[in-house]
């Protein structure tokens, strides 16, 4: 993607029909591509009515998508995709970040609310499920996730009553 075109993503419910367009400077559709989403491990890709979707912050190829059965890593725009092992519904998520100016293309901040119980996971390096962080933000189930733009270390949850945690 250059300056003077982008890359934007849509979808049906569910993430069914995830088309992947070229957009010009005007806002113009040039080109588009439904992304295959082969499976190359896991179990089988199950959407959500919403499904969170989330490009890496560093590499805009590398893709997160949270279906309602696991959290699924795209290393290629969504053509193929590999199940992590998380095996829940994720509610956000964030992939890709910096810290120091230096580049985490692997990192994954993701939260989970299995039996209403809130719960933050990690991944700073290397491949495979995030792991459960050892603090829990209180007893309201999560709405979202963010990280400060220049430290991914530097994480900020919501729950469903507006309240913000940090790390």
């Amino acid at each position: 993607t250059s300056t003077t075109q982008s890359t934007r993503y849509a979808s049906s419910q569910d993430l069914v029909n995830l088309v992947r367009h070229k957009v010009n400077s005007s806002g113009v559709t040039t080109s588009f591509t439904y992304p295959l989403q082969l499976l190359l491990g896991g179990s089988n890709f199950q959407g959500q009515f919403v499904t969170p979707v989330e490009l890496n912050r560093v590499d805009a190829r590398r893709i997160l998508f949270a279906g309602g059965n696991d959290l699924y890593e795209s290393l290629d725009r969504g053509d193929t995709m590999t199940g992590l092992g998380l095996n829940q519904t994720v509610e956000a998520a964030v992939y890709g970040g910096t810290s120091s100016s230096v580049d985490n293309l692997d990192l994954i901040w993701a939260i989970a609310n299995p039996s209403s119980v809130p719960k933050v996971y990690i991944r700073t390096s290397g491949g495979g499920a995030p792991a459960q962080t050892t603090g829990t933000p209180g007893t309201v189930p999560l709405r979202d996730i963010t990280v400060d733009p220049a430290d991914w270390h530097k994480a900020y949850v919501v729950n469903q009553s507006g309240q913000v945690y940090s790390t």
